[in-house]
């Protein structure tokens, strides 16, 4: 029988380690691995070519001060991969662009030991449509190794884009809105293998269990989950990495 995950085990670094780095770019997902997180969540966009990459909003603003929509730009505006990056006036990395999901597939079959959630946004399905963003994501992930593929689950608070998905055999996770019986039947007619929650929202102190695994977000400290320590299928997303999980550590070591 397989050893049950501790508590700092169960951290999940929300876009990578975001509390440090740019969100969503190889040196948050990096710096997640490096503080001994091997669970990373990221955010899936299309581009106008629809071409898959990892960016939480539909403007480039916030994060890469463009003041651009990645729906009206090509990969080929964007630097290769996403991966080229110098450090601006504020300390963190500054990019030309975000990277594509293709080139976080390649770091992900390179950490052996992690593991990927990927959320496919709303917002590039309201744009070009589910079987679009689909079909574009899971193109993808079908060149990719079992090896790989078996470390990735695909969520999204849309539910229905994650049909295809779990019909070609990939892991999928419900983001939840809310928690009502309405909300909890809709996720368990998927079959999903997680359920994400928002811990600030009602509820998210009484978790089913279920043949699914609980991811509570935005955890900023070990003790908003104090009363899941021992709930191993219960999981905490986190932008602050190595707080968290120095917090974590700290109570496993006096379990």
């Amino acid at each position: 029988m397989s050893r049950k995950p501790n508590a700092a085990e169960r951290v999940v670094a929300h876009r990578g380690y975001a509390a440090a780095y740019t969100e969503n770019t190889p040196a948050a997902f990096e710096a997640a691995v490096q503080a001994g997180c091997r669970l990373v969540e990221c955010d899936i966009q299309l581009t106008a070519d629809h071409v898959p990459v990892l960016l939480h909003d539909e403007s480039l603003a916030r994060t890469f001060s463009r003041r651009q929509s990645i729906f009206e730009l090509f990969s080929r505006d964007l630097s290769p991969a996403g991966s080229k990056s110098r450090t601006g006036a504020s300390g963190r990395e500054a990019l030309a662009g975000p990277p594509t999901l293709a080139a976080f597939l390649a770091w992900l079959a390179a950490e052996p030991e992690a593991e990927a959630f990927l959320e496919i946004k709303q917002e590039s399905i309201a744009r070009f449509g589910l079987d679009v963003v689909a079909a574009a994501v899971l193109s993808e992930l079908e060149k990719q190794p079992d090896s790989l593929t078996s470390r990735i689950v695909v969520i999204s608070f849309q539910y229905d884009v994650l049909e295809p998905f779990h019909d070609a055999g990939f892991a999928i996770g419900c983001v939840l809105r809310e928690k009502t019986r309405d909300s909890m039947a809709a996720a368990r007619a998927l079959a999903p293998e997680w359920l994400f929650y928002d811990i600030l929202k009602p509820g998210a102190d009484a978790l089913e269990a279920g043949p699914w695994k609980w991811c509570l977000y935005e955890i900023t400290s070990a003790g908003a989950v104090a009363g899941f320590r021992d709930r191993h299928d219960v999981y905490f997303e986190t932008m602050q990495v190595e707080k968290v999980r120095g917090e974590l550590t700290a109570w496993d070591g006096h379990a």
